[in-house]
């Protein structure tokens, strides 16, 4: 199928020119240069961006359902607005609509799950930590009852109580006997 100008484009997805120009400027719509310089733009590339929505006919060929119908004459019978759709089209969509509802739901029950998960590993990693605190503590409890327990034993046998201070001033200020 033939590149498309931006009118061309414009028409088949009735978007604005500036909608198209800003799109292909931000890097959301690919296009190429033709040999003249100016932008044209992939029919595959506009559906992926906006859908086709309009579906006119294309280098005069046009789009032919199911039951033998063209698209154009879908569009234009029924209520007389353009706006007459298939039954198979309509369920196809609400298909396809139900698909996502069904994966959306899925990832929210995933990320619930995960979430539920996330809450028990950080439940646990409180407690332990609360533990190795309260083991700590209890450590260096012990820790200070036996360096109190070998400050004693290196005390002299006789009287604990008279511990002879050495120090430059305590021979001055001695009660004498």
């Amino acid at each position: 199928m033939p590149k498309l100008t931006v009118t061309e484009a414009e028409k088949l997805v009735s978007v604005g020119k500036s909608t198209i120009y800003t799109d292909m400027d931000t890097g959301k719509l690919a296009f190429d240069l033709n040999a003249r310089g100016k932008k044209v733009i992939d029919p595959a590339e506009l559906d992926r961006v906006y859908g086709l929505r309009k579906h006119p006919e294309i280098n005069g060929n046009p789009t032919i359902s199911e039951n033998g119908t063209s698209r154009t004459q879908m569009e234009t019978s029924g209520n007389g607005n353009g706006t007459s759709r298939t039954h198979s089209e309509i369920s196809a969509n609400t298909d396809a609509g139900m698909g996502d509802v069904r994966f959306l739901q899925s990832e929210v029950e995933r990320l619930k799950a995960e979430l539920e998960a996330a809450g028990k590993r950080e439940a646990k990693r409180l407690e332990r930590e609360e533990q190795l605190e309260t083991r700590a503590e209890k450590l260096l409890d012990m820790l200070a009852m036996e360096q109190e327990k070998t400050k004693m034993l290196m005390l002299p046998q006789g009287a604990p109580e008279r511990i002879k201070k050495k120090g430059r001033w305590f021979g001055y200020f001695r009660r004498k006997r």
